[in-house]
């Protein structure tokens, strides 16, 4: 216990010496920069008592590989993973509604983002540069996709919709991808343009 500074159920700060990394179980909140730059984190248990992953908390750890959000987080906030260069695998729970900022923002070994249909927003940049990011799913569900949620994906170039070309229309979106790319829906494949418009045949 040592390693973690805890007040009022916050993980404030983490100050061990990295690896493989089990938050205790009376942390309900992962706080603000609470492991940001711990370049030596490779993994993280964390308990379904937490609730919030704070802004930037796990920003810059570059050696961590693997993530999975306990069931009862609602936000993955403003750049929490941002810049984890080495995260290649995320399991994202059906509690989770909005994926923030530059979420996953800059996430360049992450192949594949399975959203699930809990979520209703993607906010700006959540998956900017993820440059190996050659899978992505996003449920039928989904209200809105911000600005470049998707943009610099290089590796990009499908996308697969739970939902039909009709749903996808309805969705508030622009500039939201790197390069045009296929939609594939539940009603059929549609080539699609940098800001997600559906392109006429």
């Amino acid at each position: 216990m040592a390693d973690f500074e805890i007040s009022n159920g916050t993980l404030v700060k983490y100050s061990g010496a990295g690896g493989e990394v089990t938050v205790p179980n009376e942390v309900s909140v992962i706080g603000a920069e609470a492991f940001r730059g711990c370049a030596a984190l490779t993994g993280i248990t964390m308990p379904d008592s937490v609730k919030k992953i704070e802004f930037k908390a796990f920003q810059g750890c570059t050696g961590l590989k693997s993530v999975t959000i306990p069931e009862n987080v609602k936000v993955i906030e403003i750049s929490a993973f941002n810049n984890c260069t080495a995260l290649e695998n995320v399991t994202i729970p059906g509690s989770v509604k909005v994926i923030g900022i530059s979420a996953f923002g800059g996430c360049t070994s992450l192949k594949s983002a399975e959203l699930p249909d809990s979520v209703n927003e993607i906010d700006s940049c959540a998956f900017d540069d993820c440059t190996s990011l050659i899978n992505v799913s996003i449920p039928g569900g989904i209200k809105v996709i911000e600005s470049r949620a998707f943009g610099g994906c290089k590796s990009l170039d499908h996308i697969r919709f739970r939902g039909t070309s009709e749903q996808w229309k309805g969705i508030s979106k622009n500039f939201i991808f790197a390069q045009h790319c296929v939609l594939k829906c539940t009603d059929g494949d549609f080539g699609i343009d940098m800001n997600g418009n559906i392109k006429a045949d």
